[in-house]
């Protein structure tokens, strides 16, 4: 909740090494590589915005990295406003959409079933993937 740029060690860190991770799976398994999907996630969110003690507070929001075969890189998907309130997505472009949806982790779920090619059980059908993260 406070010190905010501490963590700037700690996410380089993180990359680093998911990144010689990433690079080892490559040169040691190319099979594994060509199938390999990371998804990197945090069931909590923070803030994004600095607090008076120079760090964050909890927030209902989190963000999820999706790496690999199947994924469509280099973009970001959802976005807040001003306020930091949620707005509304096209799931086939991404794109901030009056009339588009509001993600959900059953949303990723979709995503994730459907980028494994696995059948959407009923109690998704409600929550389509996010086709505009899919290849």
């Amino acid at each position: 909740h406070a010190a905010n740029h501490i963590q700037t060690s700690n996410i380089e860190e993180l990359f680093t090494e998911l990144d010689i991770m990433y690079r080892r799976v490559q040169s040691e398994d190319p099979e594994l590589y060509q199938n390999l999907t990371i998804v990197l996630l945090s069931e909590m969110g923070r803030f994004p915005k600095i607090n008076m003690r120079l760090g964050k507070t909890h927030w209902m929001h989190t963000s999820t990295i999706l790496i690999g075969d199947g994924i469509r890189g280099d973009q970001t998907i959802g976005a807040y406003d001003n306020d930091c309130y949620s707005q509304p997505i096209s799931l086939e472009t991404g794109e901030i959409s009056s009339n588009g949806t509001y993600l959900l982790p059953a949303h990723l779920g979709s995503t994730l079933l459907q980028l494994g090619d696995v059948p959407i059980p009923e109690s998704l059908v409600d929550y389509p993937a996010i086709q505009a993260a899919l290849l």
